[in-house]
């Protein structure tokens, strides 16, 4: 008798401890830029972000591939801008520089006739050299066109996908009304004390 029931003891530790363990279902963890954090002066406190979008999107660029590609190409696009424009701008503005410097010579030529004949000249000159980059203009009013609306794309993308993050977070993490409605009842309490008070 004694050793059956050590040997009932026995078995029914190995199958407690050998029992598989039921694992709570985990709540998916909010992005870092949403999670509370705990100080020294506070049990808990949100985080303090000075810019919220930019703190999930640069979270949302670490695990998604093509936000990470976007970022790159648009950083690229940044560093290379000049490398493609400057060649132009620079030349542009050297026959800028030598129209403009031009007519302050005129004044100086005292025969009327022959300054009106330079002035002519000067600007017959111009005028060509402003048909010949009339292409380049346009090439650069394009690029100027496109980046305006590249940055509003940017734009767009980092909101729309945050976005995204935001209600899924809201979704998941939206706090009990109980909390809420115990502390209304806690007021209607002091209310109804205080009423008695002037009775």
């Amino acid at each position: 008798m004694f050793t059956r029931i050590i040997y009932l003891v026995i078995l029914m530790a190995f199958v407690s401890c050998s029992a598989p363990e039921q694992k709570q279902p985990q709540q998916p963890e909010p992005p870092k830029a949403l999670q509370e954090v705990k100080t020294e002066y506070s049990f808990k406190s949100s985080r303090s972000s000075e810019d919220l979008v930019q703190e999930l999107y640069q979270e949302l660029m670490e695990k998604d591939n093509a936000i990470k590609q976007l970022e790159d190409q648009l950083n690229t696009l940044q560093r290379t801008e000049d490398d493609s424009t400057d060649a132009f701008t620079g030349f542009d503005k050297k026959n800028k520089a030598y129209h403009a410097a031009a007519d302050t010579y005129l004044p100086r030529i005292s025969d009327s006739l022959l300054r009106d004949r330079i002035r002519s000249i000067l600007i017959n000159s111009l005028a060509r050299y402003e048909n010949s980059t009339a292409t380049h203009q346009q090439l650069l009013k394009q690029i100027a066109e496109n980046k305006t609306s590249l940055n509003d794309l940017h734009i767009a993308v980092q909101l729309v996908r945050t976005l995204g993050m935001m209600e899924k977070y809201q979704k998941e993490n939206m706090p009990s009304k109980a909390a809420l409605l115990g502390y209304i009842q806690q007021q209607e309490k002091g209310k109804k004390i205080a009423g008695q008070q002037i009775q």
